[in-house]
């Protein structure tokens, strides 16, 4: 499979990367270059580890533009987007904002006891997410949940 050529299917029918290897080359940028040098090199040469070893790409890599390039043609070696940071499933701020409050009221309850009081009003949410919760707000601690609840006023007794 390493020997066979790269090709690209085009709407005429399959055409090798170095007939339009010229006219993309033009057209595209940095990266995009780079991967097409690849992608030539590795025709030319007839030896896909070589041409990664000269071209300083990894084999994996390799096969991923390899891959992306056949399926989607020069368009599939630009860029991805960057993956967001925030995830679909992360807990909604009124959730936090519920947790902060209770914990606020009950500074000596930990993440078990939150999450548990949480559930019996209806958000269902994990000790070791209560947990990560607590301490991204800087509430990890027993100590740091009572210094809050005292600046703020809320201590009970």
């Amino acid at each position: 499979m390493r020997n066979k050529l790269i090709k690209r299917r085009v709407e005429g029918g399959n055409k090798s990367i170095l007939k339009e290897y010229s006219r993309l080359i033009r057209q595209s940028s940095n990266g995009v270059k780079h991967r097409l040098k690849v992608l030539k090199l590795a025709e030319e040469l007839g030896n896909v580890s070589e041409a990664c070893r000269r071209s300083g790409t990894d084999r994996t890599s390799f096969y991923v533009y390899k891959r992306r390039f056949d399926k989607y043609g020069v368009n599939g070696l630009k860029d991805l987007p960057p993956v967001h940071r925030s995830h679909p499933d992360a807990t909604q701020p009124c959730v936090v904002e519920k947790m902060l409050a209770l914990s606020s009221e009950n500074p000596k309850w930990g993440c078990a006891k939150l999450s548990e009081e949480l559930k019996s009003n209806g958000i269902s949410r994990s000790p070791q997410t209560v947990q990560e919760l607590l301490i991204k707000e800087g509430l990890g601690t027993k100590q740091e949940r009572f210094a809050m609840s005292n600046n703020s006023g809320c201590v009970k007794l």
